[in-house]
């Protein structure tokens, strides 16, 4: 990743943002709900500390009971639904971009598979990266 700024959006444009930094993670997850709120076989995005990201125009916000067990935020744009967001309760102070929203996606490199025990079989994601039954440890 480059020193660059990081932008994206949703579909319709309603929603935009811009990350500067790092991320703290990024992967690939194959839990339910991560399968449901992207409507493919995982969820890909990229976790950064919450002051990083700023966010401009207006999210609709879904709570969720995550594999965890602990809740999970997720935000939507409210014109054409186009998922962006998503905090944790695990991880406080992190929030979680959908890769698939940056405008050049290709400028962060998912490092590993999360929630593998629950991965469809016939989605098949580089086998080289690091797979994690649940989710990684910490650390």
């Amino acid at each position: 990743m480059t020193d660059e700024a990081v932008t994206g959006g949703c579909l319709c444009g309603a929603v935009r943002y811009e990350i500067h930094g790092a991320p703290m993670v990024a992967g690939h997850c194959h839990c339910g709900d991560c399968r449901k709120t992207s409507g493919a076989a995982h969820g890909t995005f990229a976790a950064y500390p919450e002051n990083a990201v700023k966010i401009t125009g207006k999210l609709t916000h879904f709570k969720v009971k995550a594999d965890s067990g602990m809740m999970a935020d997720r935000g939507f744009c409210p014109v054409c639904g186009s998922w962006i967001s998503g905090s944790p309760e695990s991880v406080p102070g992190a929030v979680a971009i959908t890769i698939a929203t940056f405008d050049n996606p290709e400028a962060v490199t998912p490092q590993m598979r999360f929630y593998d025990k629950r991965r469809i079989s016939w989605d098949v994601i580089d086998p080289a990266l690091p797979a994690f039954a649940d989710m990684p440890p910490r650390g």
